[in-house]
């Protein structure tokens, strides 16, 4: 029931041996995938070494009160021809696992092939993975019926990393509907202490921390020479 409390409403660190820096492209190609990773929270090189890793300065922001600041995560994406799979590792020194007060760690891969008229939306947080969707009403963060896909975020070292294995092209008409070759808009958003009111809560995002404006989205090309 965890989830339906989170959903109520919806400093740098530098790694030894690694640059950072990169922004994020606004068209983002996958690698292909031969052999999909185990979704564990755990970042294996023999599971994403296919896979190209983007080094990411990423901005993180929180209203109230006032922080700007930037963290050096890391974004893997690859696809087989019939699985999408995503790693992203943000650094994060503080655990935020409560509820009462709420206060959790969380991130949401948001995806759409329509401009956001209908869009999936991937919950993960500690021991939590919730498919939800956002109807072509409008309604946000409504849960699946049938909960598609499998995610994990594993915290280790200063660090929180999240794994996602989604269905390409799934017969569950609220998931993300491409093929091979094809392309989507997505968005991913760590929270840092998601907690209400929304303005308290430090937050990142690739495209921005906002899961509502589509039109600043980055675009998901798929490698299409992949296999079953």
């Amino acid at each position: 029931m965890r989830y339906l409390l989170l959903l109520v409403c919806l400093a740098g660190m530098t790694a030894i041996n690694r640059v950072y820096g990169e922004t994020v492209p606004a068209i983002l190609n996958a690698s292909a995938c031969a052999t999909p990773p185990t979704i564990d929270g755990e970042i294996k090189a023999d599971e994403w070494n296919s896979a190209t890793i983007h080094r990411i300065e990423l901005p993180f922001v929180r209203i109230s009160p006032a922080v700007s600041e930037q963290r050096n995560c890391e974004l893997r994406v690859m696809n087989s021809a019939n699985g999408l799979y995503i790693a992203f590792t943000v650094p994060d020194t503080t655990v935020d696992d409560s509820l009462s007060p709420m206060r959790l760690d969380a991130a949401i891969l948001a995806t759409t092939t329509d401009d956001g008229l209908h869009s999936d939306r991937k919950l993960v947080a500690a021991d939590l993975y919730r498919d939800k969707y956002k109807g072509p009403s409008g309604q946000d963060d409504l849960d699946d019926a049938q909960q598609d896909g499998v995610a994990v975020m594993k915290r280790s070292e200063g660090f929180c990393t999240f794994e996602w294995a989604l269905p390409l092209n799934a017969p569950d008409g609220n998931d993300l509907q491409v093929k091979p070759g094809g392309e989507f808009q997505f968005n991913l958003t760590y929270f840092d202490g998601f907690q209400l009111p929304l303005t308290q809560t430090i937050m990142g995002g690739l495209y921005g921390p906002a899961l509502d404006k589509v039109a600043s989205w980055g675009t998901v090309r798929l490698a299409e020479d992949v296999q079953d």
